[in-house]
């Protein structure tokens, strides 16, 4: 037995809830020094026998004046607090269970109304022998009897609860010894010893008295002391399940009163997000209403006028010719419109076929009629090139050629498609090993990581997930080792050279999104990793923890730039410094930010709100937002992915199956990459393998491989 917090943390191996179980029994002997833990074996009434940890000693009651010393032992199961524990009273020579006890029966077993209304996360063991005190103090579960008396008959008991070593070997229940006058019960701790007063002569009459024997109880009498004391174990049995059944109604009644409290806050909840709807809505509407407003304000001060009222056609020929032009245009998008509905399956084969059909009659026909009018127009003279107007310009429109003049153009064309992957790609990045090949790591949504070789474009190698289920959010090269984000709140580093997992680190208590490294200043590279709840920490290449903050925002993207730490939370994107003190955080979008990349000295931000943004960090002024260079809106859907090549151009991944490509000096787009062939779902991730070969990878488990040639 001991109290040490050592020994306690020795026999408690077994237990689910340790570190409950050592706070709850550090304060039941901080409150009562008298009780000692140990292990022990019991054995329960169906005669199964189970290891626990055993707490046993005496607690000290108040009974008519005097203070008494009750040994109890109370068992702890294994499930504990989830399962209640076992409380007995264990009497010692010299003493003797009370019969018909309102709470303890005949073997020790303590029914409480405590137990029946047991929670695990408000109960305690403090509080149940607590309640054993005010319940004994009422009263008492044992006597004292005199020593030399024969014990008096007891119906049969259940099976003994446990077998604890030497329990009547312990001074320390021995009890003071009572005469045995009926009305004493206990004695005291502090009375003296009880001394047996010298035997009486028996003198002829009492010794003729004694000649007459009581006669023996018959079977009817016996029958009915067990039927009477059956009927009271029962009526005791009822009383103890009429209180546990009125702790389940009460507990039923109060979870019934929860579900209303729930189904109310729901249906609030629900009408305020109803009313917030509605109210985006009106904003939205006036916001168009406004900008409208101001665009038509500034023209109205910048003196320019729109470009329909700029440019009129010279004759009713271009002005034929402009129109069917336009018809030829509308007809484009419209087949581009049905080939995604076919796609989608909004529409079926049938209906594609016989609207397509309807169409390309009418779209022929007006590439008949250009054809037509500008044949018309050569044969002719030339217009005059100027109107009655001094302003308006005239336009001349040309029919659609598939050929090109001057010199070849260089553009991103796929190259090849690669077979489909058994699970969506997630994360791309190139690794650079030690004796300089080069590898593409491919991380899945299921947590794998597919490593293929970018000559051959083949898999060689296959990395099972180290959590099944938890997918990786962030792949990074530092140095010799790949840093890998994972949803099991865990950053793995692996070896780029062998591809083994080298270390596991657990700084973080939530899914890891970003990982990113940067040397500040021209010190020594600092890895920086941050996760959904916002913890942000700071690593040596090697792995050793080196700082850690908690912005209590969730983070989505992080990347590094002008000796700045940028992360993408929410709708915000924040500015640490190399220390990770905030710097300044600004609204950068009306939705989630996705991705992050810094190109020189602007960063370049995407969002589910369909826009592409490019700040200036290097002119920052601390506290305040960074100044916004560009917003591209290019009507492809949300941007998933940025990847910026070190050269000036940057690659944009989009929810149309497509990939954009910008000028990051200009800022403007250079190329925009989709055919038919290629991705049919979002693209989700970009790597640039060399500056002439680019790969991208989608939703559908496909990778494609792009050439600029």
């Amino acid at each position: 037995m001991t109290q040490n917090p050592t020994a306690l943390a020795g026999i408690l191996h077994a237990y689910q809830y340790r570190p409950r179980v050592e706070n709850e029994l550090t304060e039941l002997f901080r409150a009562f020094p008298s009780l000692r833990a140990h292990e022990d074996v019991y054995v329960a009434n169906d005669g199964r026998e189970s290891m626990m940890v055993a707490v046993r000693g005496t607690i000290p009651i108040s009974y008519r004046g005097a203070v008494y010393n009750i040994p109890i032992a109370i068992y702890l199961p294994p499930a504990f607090p989830s399962a209640h524990p076992i409380p007995l009273v264990t009497p010692v020579a010299g003493m003797r269970v009370k019969d018909n006890h309102p709470h303890v029966a005949l073997s020790g077993e303590c029914y409480l109304p405590y137990l029946s209304r047991w929670v695990a996360s408000h109960s305690s063991l403090v509080g149940l022998v607590r309640s054993l005190q005010q319940l004994f103090a009422a009263s008492p579960p044992v006597y004292a009897v005199p020593p030399g008396s024969q014990p008096a008959p007891t119906p049969h008991r259940p099976p003994p609860v446990s077998r604890p070593a030497a329990e009547h070997t312990d001074p320390r229940y021995h009890p003071v010894p009572q005469p045995t006058h009926p009305s004493a019960h206990l004695t005291p701790t502090h009375h003296p010893a009880y001394t047996q007063p010298p035997a009486h002569r028996l003198s002829s009459g009492s010794l003729h008295s004694l000649q007459s024997t009581p006669p023996r109880p018959t079977i009817e009498q016996k029958r009915a002391q067990l039927v009477k004391k059956l009927e009271e174990r029962l009526s005791q049995e009822q009383k103890t399940m009429d209180t546990k059944m009125d702790a389940c109604n009460e507990d039923a009644k109060a979870l019934a009163e929860s579900q209303q409290t729930l189904r109310r806050l729901r249906q609030t909840f629900t009408a305020a997000q109803q009313q917030q709807q509605r109210n985006l809505e009106q904003i939205q509407q006036a916001d168009a209403v406004l900008a409208a407003q101001l665009l038509r304000l500034n023209e109205a001060q910048s003196g320019h006028r729109p470009a329909d009222e700029l440019v009129h056609p010279a004759d009713p020929l271009s002005a034929q010719q402009m129109e069917a032009a336009a018809e030829v245009g509308s007809l484009d998008d419209l087949f581009y419109a049905l080939d995604r509905s076919l796609q989608n399956d909004v529409i079926t084969v049938d209906m594609y076929l016989q609207r397509v059909r309807r169409l390309a009659r009418e779209q022929f026909f007006a590439r008949a009629l250009q054809n037509k009018v500008f044949t018309v127009q050569e044969l002719h003279q030339p217009l005059p090139t100027t109107t009655s107007h001094p302003q308006r310009a005239v336009a001349r429109a040309r029919p659609r050629s598939s050929s090109t003049g001057g010199g070849a153009q260089r553009s991103w064309r796929l190259s090849q498609v690669l077979s489909p992957l058994p699970e969506p790609p997630q994360i791309l990045t190139l690794v650079r090993g030690t004796q300089g090949q080069t590898t593409v790591w491919v991380a899945t949504r299921h947590g794998s990581v597919l490593v293929y070789e970018p000559r051959t474009r083949q898999i060689v190698s296959r990395m099972p997930a180290l959590s099944p289920g938890k997918r990786i959010n962030a792949l990074l090269q530092v140095g010799e080792r790949v840093w890998a984000c994972s949803d099991d709140n865990t950053v793995q580093v692996f070896s780029a050279e062998s591809r083994n997992l080298v270390q596991q680190l657990r700084a973080h208590t939530a899914p890891v999104m970003a990982v990113c490294s940067s040397a500040f200043g021209g010190q020594r590279t600092t890895v920086f990793t941050a996760s959904a709840t916002g913890e942000v920490c700071a690593w040596t290449p090697e792995g050793q923890a080196l700082a850690r903050v908690n912005l209590s925002r969730g983070i989505t993207c992080m990347c590094s730039c002008e000796n700045y730490l940028v992360l993408g939370s929410e709708r915000n994107i924040l500015l640490l410094d190399g220390q990770l003190r905030g710097v300044c955080s600004w609204e950068a979008h009306h939705r989630l930010v996705k991705s992050l990349c810094s190109a020189r000295t602007h960063v370049w931000s995407c969002s589910d709100d369909q826009s592409i943004k490019v700040w200036d960090v290097q002119n920052l002024t601390p506290g305040k937002s960074a100044r916004c260079l560009k917003v591209f809106q290019p009507q492809r859907g949300r941007a998933f992915c940025l990847e910026y090549d070190g050269q000036g151009t940057v690659y944009a991944g989009f929810f149309d199956n497509s990939v954009m490509v910008h000028d990051a000096n200009t800022l403007q787009v250079r190329d925009v990459l989709h055919v038919e062939d290629a991705h049919k779902d979002s693209v989700r991730a970009l790597q640039l393998i060399n500056p002439n070969e680019l790969w991208s990878a989608s939703l559908d488990s496909m990778i494609c491989v792009w050439n600029y040639v």
